[in-house]
């Protein structure tokens, strides 16, 4: 028989035994590992300090790793991860959250997805070539120890996406990433990283071309080709006598405009990413000059689209392209095309005033366009005999204009001529004032405003004041060819 003391002490024992293997063998409820219990309360919480960082290979275990651990060339900075469950049966994690500091030049593929792409349209993935010095994170044992597929979406704005060609482009490149951040899980989720650097990039079509010159199968031309905007007998330096070829392609109920340079050994098409891909687009004017001093012909490409939207939607906008000839084929350069839409008072364009915005460049100002328009009547588009209205130029200077606006408006039509019904506007040598890239008129609480649309029409817009009688109406484009039957004329 045990003394009391001896029975209280055993069973004292017995209970401690049973809570140390209750507490090792019970699972933490939120599927947390011990390192992820050791640091967190929650499944995602973020690891933000941890001791003893450990520097690993580029490919590491996400349950193993560490703040300040080195992994390739760069550093954890912050991780989150949910425990695998059994629909991901051999798997590490189900989903993984991880993100780097550091930077790493590294090569690899990319693409730019479709605009129309539901997920990701636009943008501009990387993936990363094998044995490279860059996280890759692996996701079970065996058989397939790394991620599938493992696409990077890296952080552009417009410009730099543009560098890697139009929608649909594929090549390779060598570029400087920083901020690399995983995003692993069942759903549609995506790695994201910052570009630092390009360090070179070769689109497909490139290499296609190159190709082209030893005698391969020549590059189809897509579309049906624009006549009027396609010229033979162009003598390129590094291509020798080609033709240019302008095509419009029918896709996806949109017109779509495409340039070819066919030259004795090879044919090239010049990518470029439009400006607006949903509206009208139409070849206006096409040169072959050298514009960066080079000695080269270059090719400079003025295409008008239509908007479609607002109350200037019906007016064309003209978008420059510019096409450098180099030793490796046909560049766009994005520079110069921003230096003459940054520098051009116009909202349309011909091959004389670009050029002269490429030649001035940031020195041209809005005051020396509006020094040279015209002193004469400029007509209302639409004008007839039943309404219109006339701008008269009478004084320009580079900071103001002095002008005339004669407006009119025939109610009843034929009969009203006829009894005289015709309400008239009148404004008489007043003066505009330059503001910005227009011309700006006040009296009051009316205010009309003036814009050069082209060097050959104007577009003026009041700000809807009641001003001229009913029916009478200023708003709208103004050319500088006299309707030669216009009642408003014997009106004056």
């Amino acid at each position: 028989m045990h003394r009391p003391e001896t029975a209280r002490s055993l069973l004292f024992f017995m209970l401690i035994l049973i809570f140390l293997l209750f507490s090792v063998g019970c699972k933490n409820e939120n599927g947390l590992t011990k390192n992820d219990k050791q640091n967190s309360t929650t499944v995602n919480s973020k690891m933000q300090q941890v001791n003893s960082p450990t520097n690993t290979s580029p490919a590491f275990d996400p349950r193993k790793i560490k703040v300040g651990d080195k992994i390739g060339s760069m550093a954890v900075a912050s991780y989150e991860r949910i425990r695998t469950e059994l629909s991901n049966e051999g798997e590490y994690v189900a989903q993984a959250f991880i993100q780097f500091t550091g930077e790493a030049e590294v090569t690899g593929t990319f693409k730019r997805y479709p605009l129309e792409r539901e997920y990701l349209d636009g943008e501009v993935v990387f993936q990363v070539d094998e044995n490279q010095n860059f996280p890759q994170m692996k996701i079970r044992d065996t058989p397939e120890e790394y991620r599938p597929d493992e696409w990077i979406v890296l952080s552009l704005d417009d410009e730099t996406k543009r560098k890697f060609g139009p929608p649909d482009s594929e090549g390779r490149a060598t570029l400087v990433l920083t901020d690399y951040k995983i995003e692993y899980g069942p759903t549609e989720i995506s790695d994201h990283a910052q570009l630092k650097k390009i360090v070179n990039i070769k689109r497909n079509n490139e290499a296609a071309t190159k190709e082209s010159s030893q005698g391969s199968k020549p590059i189809e031309i897509i579309g049906t080709p624009i006549k009027e905007q396609s010229f033979a007998s162009i003598p390129f330096e590094k291509f020798g006598s080609s033709q240019f070829i302008s095509t419009m392609e029918q896709k996806n109920n949109k017109k779509v405009l495409h340039f070819y340079v066919q030259g004795p050994e090879q044919t090239v098409e010049l990518n470029y990413e439009p400006a607006s891909p949903d509206s009208i687009h139409e070849v206006k004017a096409v040169s072959f000059k050298d514009v960066n001093g080079d000695g080269l012909k270059d090719i400079i490409i003025v295409v008008d689209y239509t908007t479609g939207f607002g109350y200037m939607g019906a007016i064309p906008i003209s978008e420059i392209l510019i096409f450098l000839q180099t030793d490796e084929g046909f560049v766009e350069s994005k520079a110069l095309e921003d230096q003459v839409s940054s520098a051009s008072p116009y909202r349309m364009l011909d091959i004389p005033a670009a050029l002269e915005l490429l030649k001035s460049g940031s020195k041209s100002g809005a005051s020396q366009f509006w020094a040279r328009l015209a002193s004469r009547d400029y007509i209302l588009e639409g004008s007839d005999e039943y309404g219109g209205s006339t701008l008269t130029i009478e004084k320009v200077s580079g900071n103001s204009i002095i002008f005339s606006l004669s407006a009119f408006h025939v109610t009843g039509g034929d009969e009203g001529i006829k009894n005289g019904s015709v309400n008239i506007g009148e404004l008489s040598s007043v003066t505009a004032y330059l503001s910005g890239t227009e011309m700006i008129y006040q009296d009051g609480d009316y205010e009309l405003s003036i814009s050069l649309n082209s060097p050959d029409t104007i577009y003026v817009r009041d700000n809807g004041v009641s001003r001229y009688g009913a029916g009478v109406h200023v708003n709208g484009e103004y050319g500088r060819e006299r309707k030669p039957d216009s009642t408003k004329n014997g009106m004056r």
